[in-house]
């Protein structure tokens, strides 16, 4: 499996929290996933696109954000020029979640769920067959014998 193979798995991994989350009314914490499932698609677009992080594995939400929009989310870019505000607006929302002292409405934890669906969908459209994968299924455990 490629890295943007892989980032885009936890890209899906983090869709399915955030899912979930809204599901059962964690509307912070689906904030909190969606912006990682945008964050990690997003590493999986510039890894494809040949840039990197000046720390090697180190990807810095400013960098990733910053390099995203300068790089990617340009009509020349290969990416929606709209994607550009969308993963901003998916961060601001996840600061609010984890850093102010609010619970967010279950219209901001709906719609952050929709814009990372739509954020993963283009990073997954572009890069095709070559970058995405399937979301992974759990692991089944298995009990060891006293």
């Amino acid at each position: 499996m490629t890295n943007a193979a892989i980032y885009l798995a936890k890209a899906e991994q983090c869709l399915a929290g955030a899912a979930l989350a809204v599901a059962h009314g964690q509307y912070n914490n689906a904030a909190n996933r969606a912006y990682y499932a945008a964050f990690q698609a997003a590493i999986a677009a510039l890894h494809t696109a040949g840039v990197a992080p000046s720390t090697p594995r180190y990807w810095a939400h400013d960098f990733v954000l910053r390099e995203y929009c300068a790089r990617l989310a340009r009509p020349w870019g290969g990416y929606p020029p709209r994607s550009a505000p969308v993963f901003k607006a998916l961060q601001d929302e996840r600061l609010k979640a984890d850093y102010e002292v609010e619970l967010l409405s279950r219209e901001s934890g709906e719609r952050a769920l929709a814009l990372a669906q739509e954020f993963v969908a283009a990073v997954r459209q572009r890069l095709g067959q070559e970058g995405a994968c399937p979301p992974t299924a759990p692991v089944p455990t298995t009990r060891s014998s006293p």
